[in-house]
């Protein structure tokens, strides 16, 4: 009889027991990385949601799911709006978000396991965007930057409330009109320098015009005052002189010998080379 040199049947069915069993234990055990939370589900019901670590689970009757709990940023392309007049603009804005522990459970049940993006944030986040965008005017959007920030996050953030997760930041990050709008409004601002440079240059020649005037105004009342003081000087000059002619004639009127008194003070001591005969007075020569 011929020597049977391969494996029995019973030692090939033992193998493939072995083998089924290491694949089924392989498969029991599965790991849970932080900032991740397992759904775990037992015949496609949620049994419980797992922390980080090595677990066990049922082969073939329970599966995992895997919910990361980590921050999130949603900023995907520009969406298209239109403001309160009609503009149309680009507007691309982030919002910054994460799943608490708790609320992994409600999230898995909502909106499965890639639903909450696309069937929760981004409609809602759409429509509000738009919404309170179409409440600001393209000029308005532009200058008041800020405000437009503000209101938009205080409403998505509202709109976001129904959704279990946890709002970190709404950031708008670029508002992009069209080329002919943002020409427009670049040529307006240039048309508004221009005539504020105007008025200011305006201003300018006025001050300087007017200043003119007040010095113009003020040498003329120099002069004015300095003619005035100057007749005024001659007035009182003249009538000082003319006082003291009265004053001489009077005194010479009054006395008559006043003039002898005026020769003997004028006459210098010196009598006089040659008398004519007769005269009585040496004060006939004297000078007046």
């Amino acid at each position: 009889m011929a020597e049977n040199k391969g494996l029995s049947k019973s030692t090939v069915l033992v193998i493939i027991l072995v083998v089924i069993v290491a694949l089924v234990l392989w498969e029991s055990w599965y790991t849970i990385d932080e900032g991740e939370r397992g759904v775990l589900l037992t015949n496609g019901s949620v049994s419980s949601v797992e922390n980080p670590g090595l677990h066990f689970k049922i082969p073939m009757f329970q599966s995992v799911v895997m919910i990361s709990t980590r921050t999130q940023t949603f900023g995907g392309e520009p969406l298209s709006m239109y403001s309160y007049d009609q503009q149309t603009a680009e507007l691309k804005l982030s919002v910054t978000y994460h799943i608490a522990p708790e609320q992994v459970r409600d999230v898995y049940t909502r909106f499965g396991e890639d639903g909450l993006f696309r069937n929760g944030i981004y409609p809602r986040v759409t429509e509000v965007s738009k919404s309170v965008f179409g409440q600001f005017t393209a000029a308005r959007a532009i200058q008041e930057r800020e405000e437009l920030n503000r209101e938009m996050n205080s409403q998505i953030k509202a709109a976001l409330s129904e959704i279990p997760i946890v709002v970190e930041n709404i950031q708008i990050e670029n508002v992009d009109f069209s080329d002919t709008y943002e020409r427009a409004v670049e040529q307006a601002a240039k048309a508004k320098a221009d005539v504020e440079r105007a008025k200011s240059e305006l201003a300018r020649v006025e001050q300087e015009a007017q200043q003119k005037v007040k010095n113009a105004e003020a040498e003329a009342q120099a002069t004015r005052a300095t003619a005035e003081a100057a007749a005024y000087s001659t007035k009182v000059k003249g009538e000082a002189e003319a006082e003291a002619i009265r004053a001489r004639g009077a005194a010479l009127r009054d006395n008559p010998d006043m003039i002898k008194l005026i020769q003997a003070e004028r006459w210098n001591g010196i009598l006089p080379t040659t008398m004519v005969p007769g005269a009585a007075l040496p004060f006939v020569n004297v000078t007046h």
